[in-house]
């Protein structure tokens, strides 16, 4: 092999190799994943909320959720990977109030579920969506309102205590479509 094709062949091995490495998404995170990681999902009523029915109204909320995303194109073949994703913790404590230590029984509950749906097409592309999440309904032993008694520990107000641990991502697999100059004769 000549000197010139070489170098022609190991420039072209390292800018394919440069391809690989991911880089930033240029769109940031999915429609429908920040809809998915609003933390009014997870609460009573919302369309996350693993637990039924809560009593009493929703206060002392936490939403601490990173989002990440990423970009690789294929080396060979000309396919985009375009991932992007939300992880983290949501908690909130509903508070109400008539239950007193005669009614109380301290309980906790653990639920997961996990979701997943497709969409699109050739033209634009294919997504898959996943959804986990996690959680845990905790209703604590000082959890009721009145005069201590029933054997628990002195009353801090009758709630119910939660938290999820929800995760989500959307991968978008693409063709690349590159355009192609008219073929021309030598003349």
């Amino acid at each position: 092999m000549n000197l010139p094709i070489q170098k022609f062949m190991m420039l072209f091995a390292a800018a394919i190799s440069l391809l690989q490495i991911p880089i930033s998404h240029a769109n940031g995170l999915d429609a429908r994943l920040r809809d998915d990681m609003q933390a009014k999902h997870y609460e009573p009523g919302g369309k996350y909320h693993l637990f039924g029915n809560g009593r009493g109204s929703v206060k002392n909320r936490v939403c601490a959720v990173q989002t990440f995303d990423a970009t690789a194109v294929g080396p060979i073949l000309p396919i985009t990977h375009e991932r992007t994703g939300f992880e983290g913790v949501i908690g909130y404590e509903t508070h109400f109030s008539g239950h007193g230590h005669e009614v109380h029984s301290p309980f906790d509950n653990h639920d997961s579920k996990s979701t997943s749906d497709f969409s699109g097409g050739v033209d634009g592309g294919f997504t898959v969506y996943q959804l986990h999440r996690t959680g845990s309904e905790i209703h604590p032993a000082d959890g009721y309102d009145g005069p201590q008694g029933g054997g628990y520990p002195e009353p801090q107000g009758a709630r119910d205590i939660y938290s999820y641990h929800i995760k989500g991502t959307s991968t978008k697999t693409k063709i690349n479509t590159v355009p192609q100059a008219p073929f021309q004769t030598a003349g």
